[in-house]
């Protein structure tokens, strides 16, 4: 699935409110203690997450959605002050349904071994392996169906070699040669899932509106890019149960750019808690009409995945 962008969307509040969370923390005492495995501790739980500690010392901190319970998340720590250095064993993410979302292996905070991503539907996205916290050998990608749609080749963490796009089919419809993750020969391309699960070629992804005065499609894209992130600015609001307990973390949304650009099939993939859930819904059913992606000068439709970070200072 293409994704629009990584948008890092922090919304700071007082740190009185950050303070009326923390103390708001001890309520929740046991609130998820289900999950817990033998010889696990509680150490700290609030309304969004939990930390424990095992019979052998290492601390495991999980995120859930929390009107449902749903974990969203798991990691493990070799140190309580729970930094990205201290990771260390297995970390897997799931959707706001259960669906899994991602299963990889820390060592002393750096991704080691096998990484496996999910579509929302379950099926496979990306298979590959990290060494050092960088991508190594052959990494897949496979469509909404199961079937490989690209095979990359990394070393230390650059693409070296040839990265091969797929059909439905099987057959190799693109080759693009990379040195050091230089492209050497070859034409990169940009693709979209197409109406049977398919990746698709899209030779100009969809614009948000507000630069039609450019003509230069790179100048036209970075200049809507930056448009749609004022529209988000302007039109996002913290949701304030979000903030009075202290919710924070990365929601992503998926919808659909129409060939006439409207904005369809939103679906919360991410939501945090409820209320961020319905506020991220909120925010994509206000945007206007896209001008939308194009193959051939013909309109198709493409899908995205926004994500947006909630924070709290």
């Amino acid at each position: 699935m293409k994704t629009l962008l990584f948008l890092l969307l922090s919304l700071g509040v007082v740190s009185g409110s950050t303070l009326q969370a923390q103390k708001s923390a001890r309520r929740f005492a046991g609130r998820y203690e289900a999950d817990f495995g033998p010889g696990e501790s509680e150490r700290w739980t609030a309304y969004q997450w939990v930390v424990t500690k095992t019979s052998e010392g290492e601390f495991i901190r999980r995120f859930y959605f929390p009107e449902t319970k749903q974990l969203i998340s798991e990691t493990r720590y070799s140190h309580k002050k729970l930094r990205p250095s201290d990771r260390d064993g297995l970390s897997r993410s799931w959707y706001d349904d259960g669906v899994p979302r991602h299963v990889t292996t820390y060592r002393d905070g750096k991704q080691e071994g096998e990484s496996l991503s999910y579509h929302p539907n379950g099926e496979l996205f990306s298979r590959g392996a990290y060494a050092n916290d960088k991508k190594v050998e052959v990494w897949e990608y496979y469509d909404w169906k199961g079937r490989v749609s690209r095979r990359t080749h990394y070393v230390d963490g650059l693409r070296q070699g040839p990265d091969m796009h797929y059909d439905s089919l099987g057959t190799v419809t693109n080759t693009v040669m990379y040195t050091a993750d230089e492209a050497v020969s070859g034409d990169e391309v940009r693709t979209a899932p197409g109406r049977d699960g398919s990746l698709v070629v899209v030779e100009e992804m969809p614009l948000f509106p507000g630069c039609e005065r450019l003509t230069d499609y790179a100048a036209q894209k970075k200049c809507a890019d930056r448009a749609m992130l004022e529209f988000i600015y302007r039109t996002v609001r913290y949701p304030d149960r979000a903030r009075r307990y202290g919710v924070q973390g990365m929601a992503v949304v998926s919808f659909i750019i129409e060939t006439d650009g409207r904005v369809t099939g939103i679906t919360p993939l991410m939501g945090l808690n409820e209320d961020i859930r319905r506020e991220i819904v909120r925010i994509v059913e206000l945007m206007p009409r896209w001008h939308p992606g194009r193959v051939d000068g013909q309109a198709v439709r493409v899908q995205f995945n926004l994500p947006v970070k909630f924070e709290l200072e």
